[in-house]
């Protein structure tokens, strides 16, 4: 029996959130206005120059240049907030309640798995005629059959002879036959555990429901053979 489980999740636990009432905070709108720094200091006519508290006068004659200051800052420098108007409207911030949230512990969840991402393969490998035999319950999606490949066993494509066993929106168990991943026998219905054969012989295949042919088939297959199988949903199991 192969059979496709749950997945499982770790979930971390999170912390209790206390109640909480709903409140306001509320401010008024800042008043407009500008900063004003003033530094100490003294304005010089540029060529001249402080030292030792004095002033040196340059060598070259400046009696013909403009005269053009420089500001020397000499102490600190202070800011201070000039406001041009009044404070604008009180505008206010509504907060809703909170309501008390329990903390919740780790824990692992389970839940259901769907997408061709699991399948298997047969053991025993089986050479010239033989026959492939299963019955069926209701699944989701899987498909069984011929393949010779037994790397990426969730492809359901690998399986160059096989059966799709689907169902429709409300239930009903659909078989289908595929090949290579075409469809070469569109769904049809088919009863809770009935009886599946593939039959290679002299390297054509048949393919059986309950004892009566279903297709057969145009493609060849020869050489050493496995079983494949793919499984679409949590809980699809080949019997």
């Amino acid at each position: 029996m192969l059979s496709k489980p749950l997945t499982s999740e770790f979930v971390p636990g999170t912390l209790e959130v206390p109640a909480r009432a709903a409140y306001s905070e509320c401010s008024p709108t800042a008043a407009p206005g500008y900063w004003e720094t003033t530094c100490d200091g003294v304005f010089l006519p540029v060529g001249y120059q402080c030292t030792n508290g004095g002033l040196t006068t340059p060598a070259h004659d400046h009696s013909t240049d403009p005269v053009i200051y420089r500001f020397i800052e000499t102490g600190p420098c202070r800011s201070r907030w000039i406001q041009t108007g009044p404070p604008g409207p009180v505008v206010c911030t509504h907060y809703p309640a909170q309501e008390h949230v329990p903390a919740r512990p780790p824990r692992i969840e389970r839940r259901a798995d769907f997408g061709w991402n699991a399948g298997g393969n047969s053991v025993a490998q089986q050479s010239g005629d033989f026959i492939i035999r299963d019955t069926m319950g209701a699944v989701t999606g899987v498909v069984w059959g011929i393949t010779q490949s037994r790397e990426n066993v969730i492809n359901p494509a690998r399986i160059t002879h096989g059966f799709m066993f689907t169902q429709t929106s409300s239930g009903e168990p659909r078989f289908a036959v595929v090949e290579s991943g075409t469809t070469v026998v569109p769904p049809q219905p088919y009863a809770i555990d009935d009886l599946f054969e593939i039959r290679r012989v002299a390297g054509h295949v048949q393919y059986q429901r309950e004892g009566a042919v279903v297709y057969r088939s145009r493609k060849p297959s020869t050489g050493a053979a496995i079983v494949g199988s793919s499984l679409y949903a949590s809980g699809d199991t080949i019997p």
